[in-house]
């Protein structure tokens, strides 16, 4: 069962406690089984990248990325921190008429994100302590495969020790 934070948006404090077993897995290495559930959601629908972020104490970082090239790796980090907010899977139709992305340079310029979606990940007390987002270059009217990508993320939340 989902525990609903205040707002109903995750609470940092609280979140960042609460992650211990999450910070277990590497950060600096990708981890196998985060990386089989990130190709997966890359091949569902003509996208361009997919990628966990997670957090602990620490900060922040990807725990297993594809499609991405050195430069947009770290430029994804802005656009997974936004699901780390959220309490419910997000998707963003077209970047470019979205404010919080438009003048993004992963919008801008070269992968050029249209589509934009993510799914938070909760730990076993209902902290969001990671995203499962992915992103594409033709913006959308439609995104049918959200329920597999929600699957995905169930997945890596089993995985990691929900």
């Amino acid at each position: 069962m989902v525990q609903v934070i205040g707002s109903g948006k995750a609470c940092v404090e609280p979140r960042v406690s609460r992650v211990v077993g999450w910070g277990a897995h590497s950060q600096t290495g990708r981890d196998l089984q985060l990386q089989q559930i990130v190709t997966a959601a890359l091949g569902l629908s003509e996208l361009s990248f997919a990628a966990i972020r997670m957090t602990n104490a620490n900060g922040y970082w990807l725990a297993a990325e594809a499609g991405l090239d050195a430069v947009n790796l770290r430029r994804v980090r802005s656009f997974c921190a936004r699901a780390l907010a959220r309490r419910e899977p997000m998707m963003v139709w077209d970047t470019q008429a979205d404010a919080r992305f438009a003048l993004s340079p992963l919008v801008l310029s070269k992968p050029g994100i249209r589509f934009y979606a993510s799914v938070p990940l909760f730990d076993a007390a209902g902290y969001n302590v990671a995203a499962l987002c992915v992103g594409g270059a033709n913006a959308r009217t439609n995104f049918s495969q959200i329920h597999d990508l929600v699957r995905l993320a169930h997945r890596a939340e089993r995985y990691v020790g929900h």
